[in-house]
């Protein structure tokens, strides 16, 4: 099944949730640029990604800018440490761009490490509008973060399945990063 478009803003309500962001599949490949042989992609993930997803997976902007609400319009990607690594991208420069999805997106910062959320380590992130308009995308998240507060971890957990998808709840897979 898929999450609805409104699970983020369903969660939020949550009395103990502090902060809830969301990201989104999006099937498409990343390259350095169209000379890259199809077969060397790296296995770089894409993802649809809100604008408040740093503070809740807990990392930030190693270099460059995070997506705002401009820039998610746009062509415009923001890379995880690993993925920036594959890529060969240290920092981010006027008119640095990368081949994604078969066009070009332009690099707006590279993520310190997240530790909590490897998977957004290894991604190339683009705003949710673009994704739809660039990409193709759906619109449904596939991933929704949530931060609680401490003593409330278990509680919260226990009822983010119902509150995600209350027609499926057996279909939410929720766990807690160690």
């Amino acid at each position: 099944s898929e999450l609805s478009t409104n699970a983020p803003a369903m969660i939020s309500r949550i009395g103990p949730v502090q902060r809830v962001a969301s990201t989104g599949s999006v099937t498409a490949s990343v390259y350095r640029n169209p000379l890259v042989p199809p077969v060397q992609s790296g296995g770089i993930a894409v993802a649809a990604a809100s604008l408040d997803l740093l503070p809740a997976v807990g990392t930030s902007v190693a270099t460059g800018r995070y997506l705002n609400a401009a820039t998610a319009t746009e062509p415009v990607v923001v890379l995880g440490s690993s993925a920036a690594r594959q890529l060969g991208i240290d920092r981010v420069t006027s008119g640095e761009r990368i081949w994604l999805g078969g066009q070009w997106f332009y690099v707006a910062g590279i993520l310190a490490s997240s530790p909590l959320t490897p998977e957004i380590d290894g991604s190339a992130l683009i705003g949710f509008a673009a994704a739809k308009t660039y990409l193709g995308f759906d619109g449904h998240p596939t991933t929704i973060y949530v931060r609680a507060s401490t003593d409330q971890v278990s509680a919260v957990q226990a009822v983010l399945a119902n509150t995600a998808d209350p027609e499926s709840p057996n279909d939410v897979d929720v766990s807690q990063p160690s």
